[in-house]
């Protein structure tokens, strides 16, 4: 069991399973339960992490990408792009709409591992598959666009295609920066202990 759950193909189904429940949720008028779905998610994938430094970048690419998402949203709530319902503020995304970033945040090391170097394949499935996932959440009713359908759909395919493979290439990064600082250091302390 635990086996499957570090396994890409849990990732991937996690995070549709975070993404029906809040979305779905949301549209019937109860934007509170899809949060308390994907935090459990969340945890449950850092919890099967292999190692404390695998769990503590994962925490910080969830925690940075929540941030960051969270910031897009709203932006495009208020430049009237996008509205929700349940937003707390007018310029404002709604919590399950943040739960959603974070947990999104979970992917770029798992299912999304094989866009590692192929971010123009990164920038062409977000472009398409954000809008999208945004477009079924308009039609089930969790999410209004702007008036003319083009211009919400134009705006969170460019987001889309520029988050997938920045988000991609921060998770690596710091896996890469990992790897280089225990490199630098063990042969900082090798040349150290020579006479």
């Amino acid at each position: 069991m635990i086996r499957f759950l570090k396994s890409s193909w849990w990732n991937a189904l996690s995070v549709q399973i975070g993404w029906w429940v809040s979305v779905l949720a949301a549209a019937d008028g109860r934007p509170w339960i899809g949060p308390p779905v994907v935090i459990l998610l969340v945890t449950l994938h850092l919890w099967t992490c292999p190692s404390s430094p695998t769990r503590r970048r994962d925490a910080v690419t969830v925690l940075t990408l929540g941030a960051i998402g969270t910031a897009i949203d709203s932006a495009q709530v208020c430049a009237g792009l996008l509205r929700f319902e349940a937003a707390p503020a007018p310029c404002l995304c709604p919590i399950w709409i943040v739960a959603l970033w974070l947990h999104f945040g979970i992917t770029p090391r798992s299912s999304l591992a094989f866009l590692r170097r192929r971010p123009w394949l990164g920038a062409l499935f977000g472009g398409i598959a954000g809008p999208a996932a945004f477009y079924a959440g308009e039609r089930l009713g969790a999410v209004a666009f702007h008036p003319e359908l083009w211009p919400s759909l134009l705006s969170l395919s460019v987001i889309w295609a520029g988050v997938i493979p920045a988000l991609v290439a921060f998770a690596w990064r710091q896996e890469d920066g990992a790897t280089d600082r225990a490199a630098t250091g063990g042969r900082r302390g090798a040349s150290s202990s020579r006479p």
